[in-house]
């Protein structure tokens, strides 16, 4: 079984980098981490391995060259095979972009299955797993929570889809794209420590838009559909901790500021 995984480092949420004149992430600024969601995937994509020996499991990254140390940590973990798009005519792409992209380079590809995370930190559309899977005319499930090995025996994918208060299960024909929820129990393994420093240089690969041939007008803030007109940055001061006890003058300072607050009734 072909395994091919759509991953994406995004920033740290606490330290992240803005271009407020074009209204875009500089992503080769401050620190990154592999989308949780994604994360999510690529544990997925290890189990299903371990349940089809002779399997593989590639990742697909379209991002700055500042995300390579990144890539490589998922070799490490125990990816065969790592995929890096980048090229500086994309930057600034919307999902419509990006989906583009990846999709251009997947229809060139052989694969049974492509996981993805649904949700990204850094933008919370959920539209990459359904635009990729739309432009390369196959399957879709999104918020995935569990998937049947079993019936992948048949090319058959049997999934779990959760809500609020109810738990779905879909069936679809592989190839199939099935974006993952996050699930904290599904997590990466550590890097082994024999394997910190190994040179994986090997297993990876560098894709620009001369392998792709896309043209301008379809990558980029130019081939976008979407634009950020504005980003307002909300700071929050730290609040003061006020620590009472259990004596008349503390409860007296409690029934104040409670009443000060509006959450005593006259």
């Amino acid at each position: 079984m072909n395994i091919i995984c759509l991953v994406k480092p995004v920033p740290d949420v606490e330290n992240f980098s803005y271009d407020y004149e074009h209204h875009v992430l500089l992503r080769d600024r401050g620190y990154q981490i592999i989308n949780p969601d994604d994360e999510t995937a690529v544990s997925a994509a290890f189990d299903l391995k371990q349940q089809f020996p002779g399997s593989t499991v590639e990742t697909l990254t379209m991002a700055p060259p500042g995300a390579r140390p990144y890539l490589e940590d998922l070799i490490r973990r125990g990816v065969d095979r790592a995929v890096h798009i980048s090229d500086p005519l994309f930057a600034g792409s919307d999902t419509y972009a990006t989906s583009g992209v990846l999709a251009k380079f997947l229809m060139d590809q052989t694969y049974d299955i492509i996981l993805s995370g649904t949700q990204t930190l850094d933008g919370g559309t959920a539209h990459i797993p359904a635009q990729v899977a739309e432009l390369l005319g196959i399957q879709h499930i999104s918020d995935v929570s569990r998937i049947d090995r079993i019936a992948l025996e048949e090319q058959t994918a049997t999934v779990n889809v959760e809500s609020e208060d109810s738990l779905y299960t879909f069936e679809i024909d592989l190839p199939a794209v099935l974006g993952m929820a996050y699930s904290a129990r599904n997590r990466l393994p550590y890097i082994p420590y024999d394997a910190i420093n190994e040179e994986v240089g090997g297993k990876m690969k560098t894709v620009t838009n001369t392998d792709l041939g896309l043209e301008r007008s379809r990558v980029g803030l130019t081939g976008s559909m979407t634009q950020v007109l504005r980003v307002e940055v909300h700071t929050y001061a730290r609040k003061e901790i006020l620590r009472v006890g259990t004596d008349d003058e503390s409860i007296d300072q409690v029934y104040q500021f409670l009443e000060k607050r509006g959450f005593l009734q006259p």
